[in-house]
C-alpha cells in the first residue's frame, strides 16, 4: 500500500499517542501504527506523592498521581523513562471531550461497573480527528525523542498530563487509556481521597463543600464542579452524575448521542410544570429576573459549554436563590429546591431556554413510590430486562444508533496498515453520527445503593449480556472485577450506613 502523506504548516495543541511516525524526503510523514498501544509505550514511572494540577491562573484544580517525566531539553519532546523497545511516536489532534462531573459523598458506589465501562472506550478516537490529521495539510510536528530515546515526530500539546501510560496491568491508569470522557469528582471536604488503587485516584476537585440534600449547597457543589471542568477546552458537554448511578448505554454511543445534541439537557421552557408556588416576589431582579423566568428541572443535568460558563460565573440569580429559595419547616412551610430550579430558571432569565431540549431526562429514575425521594433498587431486581426498561420508549432503535457511534470512533491500537489508498479523498471515509434516539432517551439511571454493587457489574459488565454496553472484546478478567466489587462494597456500605441515602 502506498504511503499516507502528511503536509508540514502550522500547529494545534494534541493528545499524544505512541505509535510510529516517520519523516519522508522533508515534505511529509508517513503514518503507520505498526503496533498496539500496549507494545508502543513503555511504563511510566510512578511516584509515591501526588502532583498539583494548575489552571492558567495558577489555581489547583486536581491532585493527580506523580509521574517522572524528563524533557528533551534541545527539542522540548516529552520523553519518559522506560524499558521498553519500541522505537515509535506518533499523534492525534484535540477533539470535543464529554467531562463525567460525579457528586459523592466518598467512594463510587459502583466502581467496578465504571472501570469495566471505561474500558470499552479504551483507546478510542474520533475518526474525523484521524482523518483530519492523516489529510488536513494544517498539522504541523517536533522533532523529539521517543520512550527509547528514538528520534520521533509529534505534534505539540498543551500539558505533559496527556501523555499516556498504557500498562493494562494497572487499573488506576486506566482513565489515561481514554480519551473520549474527563472525569471530575465533588466529594465530602473530609473524605481523604480515593486509594491509588481506583481509577478514580486524584479526580477530587480541590475546592469542595459540604453539600446537603434540599439546600443551595448542592448548587455550590455544581458550579464548583463546572469551573473545573471549564478549565479544559476540550470539555463541549457537562454532565452531574450520582454516585448511586449507572450507564445505561455503552461509553461509544454515549459520547456520540451527548455530543450530537445541539443543546443542553434540561428543561428551561416549563412546558411540564414548574411548581409555581415555590417562586416568591423577593427572587425578582428588575430586567433580570421575573416570576415568568421560574423553571423547574432535574438536578441531574447535561449542560453544553455556554451554558455551563453561565451556571458558574452568574452571581445575581444565584444570591437570590441562596437567599430566598430554601426548605424550611420550623416556623414557616417554604419548600423552594434551589438543586431544581436555579440552572433551569437562570437559563431561561438569559433567554436561552430555546437552547434547552425541554425534557432534562438525562438520568431515570422512580417517582411511582411518591414523597420526595425516588426509589432505590433492590439487588434482586437487578436483571437485564430492568435495564431495557429504564431506556425510555425514545430511545427507539439504540443497536442501530451503537453500530453507528461505533463506525465514528477508532481505535488507534489497531493500526492504520489496513487504511484504503482513498483514505482522504473517498466522502464515506468518514461516517457521520445520526441519531434516531430523542432527548427523552435516559443515558443513565439511579438509585443503585452499595448492596446492588456486584448484582449491577454481573448485568451491565457482563460478557454474556445482551445489553450490548460491553463488547466480548472488552470482557477480560470478570472474576477479578467481581472480586473488587465485593470487597468494594464494604468499605461503600460503611460510608452508606454513616451518611444516608437522601440526595444521591
Amino acid at each position: 500500500m502506498a504511503p499516507r502523506r502528511w503536509s508540514i504548516l502550522s500547529s494545534l495543541p494534541v493528545i499524544v499517542l505512541l505509535a510510529s511516525v516517520s519523516l519522508i524526503a522533508g515534505v511529509g510523514l508517513t503514518l503507520s501504527l505498526r503496533h498496539s498501544l500496549t507494545n508502543a509505550v513503555g511504563r511510566l514511572q510512578e511516584a509515591g506523592s501526588s502532583e498539583t494540577i494548575l489552571d492558567e491562573d495558577g489555581d489547583e484544580v486536581l491532585r493527580k498521581p506523580q509521574r517522572s517525566i524528563t524533557e528533551d531539553k534541545t527539542e522540548g519532546a516529552p520523553v519518559a523513562k522506560s524499558t521498553s523497545d519500541a522505537s515509535e511516536c506518533a499523534v492525534v489532534p484535540g477533539f470535543p471531550k464529554v467531562a463525567l462531573m460525579f457528586l459523592t459523598r466518598g467512594m463510587l458506589q459502583h466502581e467496578p461497573t465504571w472501570a469495566r465501562w471505561f474500558k470499552e472506550a479504551e483507546g478510542l478516537v474520533p475518526l474525523s480527528a484521524i482523518h483530519k490529521a492523516a489529510c488536513n495539510t494544517r498539522w504541523s510536528f517536533k522533532k523529539g525523542k521517543d520512550i527509547s530515546g528514538v528520534d520521533c515526530w509529534y505534534m505539540p500539546q498543551q500539558t505533559e498530563d496527556f501523555l499516556v501510560e498504557h500498562d493494562t496491568g494497572h487499573q488506576q491508569r486506566l482513565l489515561r487509556r481514554q480519551f473520549l470522557f474527563s472525569v471530575y469528582i465533588h466529594s465530602r471536604p473530609d473524605f481523604p481521597g480515593f486509594p491509588r488503587s481506583s481509577i478514580f485516584y486524584g479526580r477530587e476537585i480541590k475546592d469542595r463543600i459540604e453539600a446537603g440534600w434540599g439546600s443551595i449547597t448542592l448548587v455550590d457543589a455544581l458550579r464548583k464542579l463546572l469551573t473545573a471542568a471549564l478549565r479544559d477546552k476540550l470539555n463541549q458537554k457537562m454532565l452531574l452524575l450520582s454516585e448511586s448511578g449507572v450507564p445505561l448505554f455503552a461509553p461509544q454511543l454515549i459520547y456520540s448521542q451527548i455530543l450530537f445534541e445541539s443543546g443542553s439537557r434540561l428543561d428551561s421552557c416549563g412546558i411540564w410544570g414548574t411548581s409555581a408556588w415555590r417562586w416568591t416576589g423577593e427572587m425578582e431582579i428588575p430586567g433580570v429576573l421575573y416570576e415568568g423566568d421560574f423553571r423547574k428541572s432535574s438536578q441531574w443535568v447535561a449542560l453544553r459549554r455556554d451554558h455551563a460558563k453561565l451556571v458558574a460565573r452568574d452571581k445575581k440569580v444565584y444570591e437570590k436563590f441562596k437567599e430566598h429559595c430554601f426548605l424550611d419547616t420550623r416556623w414557616w412551610w417554604r419548600d423552594c429546591y434551589s438543586d431544581e430550579h436555579y440552572v433551569a430558571t437562570l437559563i431561561a432569565a438569559s433567554q436561552l431556554g430555546h437552547e434547552t431540549d425541554c425534557h432534562g431526562n438525562l438520568v431515570s429514575v422512580q417517582w411511582e413510590e411518591g414523597g420526595a425521594h425516588p426509589r432505590s433498587y433492590s439487588p434482586d431486581e437487578i436483571s437485564d430486562d430492568l435495564i431495557r426498561g429504564l431506556r425510555h420508549p425514545g430511545c427507539g432503535d439504540y443497536d442501530t444508533s451503537l453500530r453507528l457511534a461505533r463506525s465514528t470512533l477508532y481505535d488507534v491500537r489497531e493500526g492504520t496498515n489496513h487504511w484504503e489508498d482513498d483514505f482522504c479523498t473517498s466522502q464515506d471515509t468518514v461516517p457521520v453520527y445520526n441519531s434516531s434516539m430523542e432527548p427523552v432517551c435516559s443515558l443513565f439511571a439511579r438509585k443503585f445503593g452499595v448492596d446492588t454493587s456486584l448484582p449491577v457489574l454481573s448485568v451491565i459488565g457482563s460478557c454474556s449480556s445482551t445489553l450490548n454496553i460491553t463488547s466480548p472484546s472488552s470482557c477480560a478478567q470478570q472474576g477479578a472485577l467481581e472480586e473488587e466489587a465485593v470487597g468494594g462494597a464494604s468499605v461503600r456500605r460503611q460510608l452508606h450506613n454513616v451518611h444516608g441515602d437522601d440526595w444521591l
